[in-house]
């Protein structure tokens, strides 16, 4: 789907958190059409927080849209000679976690987490005309933006403030973002740009239809972990558990404290232990495979069909007990092959995995394919 030219090593060394990059015609767009968009129009209830319309500032869910009895269910529609109106006239519709209601918008978002190495959520933004929605402003999460249908004008500015915390918004500051801009240009469909948080941009309809998502992407940070090292492990040590008592006195306790604190963050074996419990907390919800479950899983699998591991876990694969995507159990050595193989490519074909895997038949190849299907660990394609 995306044509990443910019290999994974090369992002993480060059560019993650530290400088954005533009990659031309890298998304395949070629399905996203009218029908697509109207699609998702229908299947998302224009309802606050999934759905909201913006012309000059967010717009009250009354002014385009109104209650329906359908069936006995109350629920809200578009009012859609006003909606379309307010579209013609400037109004930009945002679509949050459009992953949700997406099959091939949630693979984008897998896609880039396999990539970027983090877990992805989706927004949509429709317009196609008028000012532009937010002006200048940064984001507090690392954003990739692929340009689905029509085009749109884009600036990008350095950051002032590099890497901003979630609670460090950038509305009260607009002043400082520079005059001149790192990048100015037009992204058509197919463009992909990497922004790091704390990047300021600005986007701006031209005039034509245009539909982009940002895929977000969201890691823990030294924060977290500092934070995460003191409620662990400081708890164990008298001086941090003294009170800091407002009338003073303690201050001579300070520098231990410090120390201990110092000792904690730098050992390596809490740094992986603190990455290990993260990775191992990672859930993705997968696509289904009902047919390999019913009659049809007798039927042997077709050499063309695509096996993908859903999981952004790349590191201690060769365990015998392993937690993928929120199943922990067993593996058996041909299970924990096919998913190293995996891990390495992200997504092969059937007839690729029994080209890699020698030493397994393929008969014990779709018995483990089954067995990580029904896991949650891979999709079948």
């Amino acid at each position: 789907m995306i044509d990443f030219t910019v290999d994974r090593d090369e992002f993480l060394s060059t560019y993650f958190e530290k400088q954005f990059f533009l990659l031309r015609g890298a998304a395949n767009t070629r399905d996203i059409s009218w029908s697509f968009i109207n699609d998702l129009l229908y299947v998302v209830e224009p309802t606050s927080p999934q759905f909201k319309l913006l012309h000059e500032g967010t717009l009250d869910e009354s002014d385009y849209a109104e209650e329906c009895d359908e069936f006995g269910v109350n629920r809200k529609r578009l009012k859609k000679d006003t909606f379309y109106k307010l579209m013609s006239t400037g109004a930009t519709a945002i679509f949050n976690r459009i992953e949700i209601h997406s099959p091939f918008i949630k693979r984008l978002c897998m896609q880039v987490a396999d990539y970027a190495g983090g877990n992805a959520a989706a927004n949509a933004y429709l317009s196609y005309t008028g000012n532009g929605t937010f002006g200048k402003h940064w984001d507090t999460h690392d954003v990739f933006v692929i340009q689905l249908f029509g085009s749109k004008h884009w600036q990008v500015f350095e950051p002032t403030m590099p890497l901003p915390l979630p609670n460090q918004k950038s509305q009260n500051i607009k002043r400082t973002c520079p005059d001149n801009p790192a990048f100015e240009g037009v992204l058509e469909a197919g463009d992909v740009m990497y922004l790091p948080r704390g990047w300021w941009h600005v986007a701006t309809p031209i005039d034509n239809a245009s539909l982009h998502v940002t895929v977000g992407m969201y890691y823990p940070n030294m924060l977290e972990y500092a934070s995460w090292c003191a409620s662990k492990y400081l708890a164990e040590v008298l001086v941090a558990r003294k009170s800091a008592h407002l009338a003073g006195g303690n201050e001579d306790d300070l520098p231990e404290l410090a120390e201990m604190m110092r000792q904690a963050i730098i050992s390596p074996l809490h740094y992986e232990e603190f990455r290990r419990e993260r990775l191992m907390a990672e859930r993705v919800v997968t696509p289904y495979s009902l047919e390999r479950f019913t009659t049809e899983s007798s039927v042997p699998l077709g050499d063309g069909r695509e096996v993908r591991l859903y999981s952004n876990l790349r590191s201690n694969l060769d365990r015998r007990y392993m937690r993928l995507n929120g199943s922990l159990s067993m593996r058996s050595q041909c299970e924990l092959d096919t998913i190293q193989l995996l891990a390495e490519h992200q997504q092969l074909s059937i007839a690729g995995l029994r080209d890699e895997l020698t030493g397994h038949t393929s008969q014990a190849i779709d018995t483990t394919i089954a067995s990580l299907l029904s896991k949650n660990i891979v999709s079948l394609q």
